[in-house]
This record gives structure tokens, sequence and C-alpha cells, in this order.
């Protein structure tokens, strides 16, 4: 067979392939069924003024019934991991004498934040308090990790004794997650992004912008889907049947609602 006639004939077989893989993946995202998403209470669940990454948010959310919680996770000075969301305390601490509100909390100490207290009067809440709580539960727990882990997080998360199952790490950065992954490679993580997660091809996504197509090649690869952050009962209803893995809300209420009426 002449060299040009096989190439070409190559040429068409690969396009054949190509064609027939992108109309299974497509198939596969536009098709229908029932499905209900995981609620997952971001930074806790804050009705009622209770402050985010919280204890108390973290009780509350699961007294309501949530399937999850996800909390922030920052580390001070001398490498304690605690829960806060933003680099440093003014949004949601009180100005106490002692408490350095501007400074980030990666330049003070832990003894520093005990000086502290959040805006309803608790106090800044530990990495393994947070676990403590949720390892009476059989919720999932998402870790959202702002800086760099370290050895102490891991061990921490290790110690636990919640299964490794139940636990996610997210971030939006990727070196992050390589860091935690060589600490506790057993559980798996999903990088967050706010545009197209071309990723998906690689590790579980959690994402604002939601393209069914993605979900469906995430899937395809084996990996996990999540959105955030949905607070709308319409949009929640959207999402719980939109085959995507984990939804996280400032809604809890409002997200198992819309769960259960799928059910």
């Amino acid at each position: 067979m002449p060299r040009k006639v096989q190439c070409l004939g190559d040429f068409h077989l690969e396009r054949a392939v190509l064609e027939t893989s992108m109309k299974f993946i497509l198939l596969f995202a536009l098709s229908t069924g029932l499905h209900a998403a995981e609620c997952i209470a971001h930074r806790g669940d804050t009705f009622g003024g209770v402050i985010e990454n919280s204890q108390q948010s973290i009780e509350q959310a699961l007294e309501l019934g949530a399937d999850g919680v996800e909390f922030d996770i920052r580390h001070t000075l001398d490498g304690i991991p605690v829960l806060v969301h933003d680099k440093k305390l003014k949004r949601v601490a009180m100005e106490l004498p002692g408490c350095d509100l501007e400074t980030p909390i990666r330049d003070q100490l832990f003894e520093d934040l005990q000086n502290c207290r959040l805006n309803d009067g608790q106090e800044i809440s530990t990495l393994e308090e947070a676990m403590a709580i949720m390892a009476n539960t059989n919720a999932l727990v998402f870790l959202e990790l702002k800086d760099k882990p370290n050895e102490l997080t891991g061990e921490i998360i290790r110690n636990s004794g919640i299964e490794v199952t139940r636990m996610r790490f997210i971030s939006f950065k990727s070196r992050y997650l390589r860091k935690i992954k060589k600490l506790v490679p057993e559980i798996e993580s999903l990088r967050l992004s706010i545009f197209i997660p071309f990723f998906s091809f690689t590790r579980g996504m959690n994402v604002a912008a939601h393209l069914k197509i993605f979900t469906a090649i995430s899937h395809l690869f084996g990996n996990e889907v999540g959105v955030w952050t949905i607070n709308s009962l319409k949009k929640l209803q959207k999402y719980h049947g939109k085959k995507v893995d984990f939804i996280t809300t400032d809604r809890t209420d409002l997200c198992l609602e819309a769960k259960y009426e799928r059910s």
C-alpha cells in the first residue's frame, strides 16, 4: 500500500476514534437521572451570627445534618494550624488588648492568638479541636489549605481517628496539595478553580464556574467534582441534578431541602 494512502487511512481511523470518544463523553455529560450531591457547609454554618471557622459553626452545621463541613487552615509563626480564612484577623475578631488584628497569622505566635476572641466571643479554633469534633460524626471533612502545610498538620490529621475516605484536601495552590499528599498520601484532593479546570484529567476539581463537559471528563478519569459557593434554592436544585459530587454552600438548610426533594 502506498505510504500516502496508509497515512491517510490512519488519520481517518484516529479521527473516528476521537469522534467516538467525544460522543461518549458528551452523552455522559448530558445524560439525565436521579442524582443528588453531598451538601458541604462552607466554613461551618454561620446562621444567627455565628462566626465562620469556629467550633460552634462546625457543631451547628452538623446539627443541621450537613453531609460535610469545610474549614480553612492557616499556620502561625510557630507552625500551629488554626482555622482562619483571611490572612489577618481584622474581619472576624474583636479589638482586645494584646490581640493584633493587622499582622498576618503567619507572623504571629499561637500564644499571641490566645489573646484574641472572634466577634461572637469564641476562641480561635485549632485544627486539632476541629478534627476532634468531626471525629465523633460520619460527616465528610473538607480541609482547605490557605498556606503550606507542615509535619504537625499531617500528624494531627493522621491521628484524628477520622477515616481517610471521609476527608478531602482542597486548595487553589497545587504546591500545597502536593505537599500534603507527601504527608498524608491516602487522602484525596480537589483543586479549587474559578475558571475552566483543564486539570480535570489529572485530579478532582472544586469549581465556581461549572461546565458539564468537564464534570464528565473528570468522572471519566475517576476524579470527583464539587461546586462552590451555591446559596439560592433555585441554583441548589439545579446543581443537585448536574451530577456533581459535592456542593459547598453557606445555606446548608436549603441545600439539604433541595437534596431531599430529589429523594
